[in-house]
């Protein structure tokens, strides 16, 4: 697999590899730990096939809804989706907010009809009423408490992200109110900016300075859900 950006032309880059006298074929995708893993890092071969693996339920959750109760058909959900929705999602969700519409409105359904609710209710309170979050905000959620790691738990992490994030303090000697904060590369272009040494410091440092400062894990993640679900009541 040759991993390459978009080109205004369309040219397409082969290269023949010969292993033992083997020429390996050229793949686009390819599935490692259960992730598909692209070419284009678009994500939207692994994308595809969380939505085919998911929407099998909407007819089984229309079949069992009204046979089972409500709290029944919440551990349904968190023991069948939630798992496949979780699994990965730093990598496959962090992609253009268009490729993850079809599977977000997915969840939207599965969500409407284990909760047996109208289609004109507000999306947001499918949500809130099982006390979890959309897909972007998980996704924030989860880079989040990796964030949090590379913080103040290297220890838990491999030695790979030892240095992955830098403080203003490791850069310059200015005492200013941003010292504590991540300092941010300089990426020109969207895929760079996909980055977790960028993204993933633009929203450590966008939370406030009482969120950044709780060291205990637990204790973190509570708090961070609390915001992110306050942030969904507000949208």
């Amino acid at each position: 697999m040759l991993f390459q950006p978009k080109s205004k032309n369309n040219l397409v880059i082969t290269l023949n590899i010969n292993l033992n006298g083997i020429i390996l074929k050229q793949v686009h995708s390819a599935k490692f730990l259960g992730v598909i893993i692209d070419d284009r890092l678009e994500w939207k071969d692994h994308i595809q096939e969380i939505y085919c693996n998911l929407v099998k339920y909407s007819s089984i959750f229309y079949k069992i809804r009204n046979k089972l109760s409500m709290s029944t058909m919440k551990n349904i959900y968190f023991a069948t989706v939630h798992p496949k929705l979780l699994y990965g999602i730093e990598l496959y969700a962090n992609t253009y907010p268009s490729y993850l519409d079809r599977l977000i409105t997915l969840n939207n359904k599965l969500l409407r009809i284990v909760q047996n609710k109208k289609f004109d209710c507000p999306t947001s309170s499918l949500y809130l009423d099982f006390n979890t979050l959309p897909i972007n905000l998980l996704f924030k959620y989860n880079c989040l408490c990796f964030a949090h790691k590379l913080v103040f738990h290297k220890h838990l992490l491999p030695n790979i992200f030892s240095n992955y994030f830098v403080s203003n303090n490791d850069v310059h000697a200015h005492n200013t109110r941003a010292k504590k904060l991540i300092h941010l590369g300089q990426y020109n272009k969207n895929i760079g900016q996909r980055n977790f040494n960028y993204l993933g410091g633009i929203l450590w440092n966008n939370i406030s300075e009482n969120l950044r400062e709780i060291i205990n894990i637990n204790q973190f993640k509570n708090s961070i859900k609390l915001y992110l679900l306050e942030l969904l009541r507000c949208i």
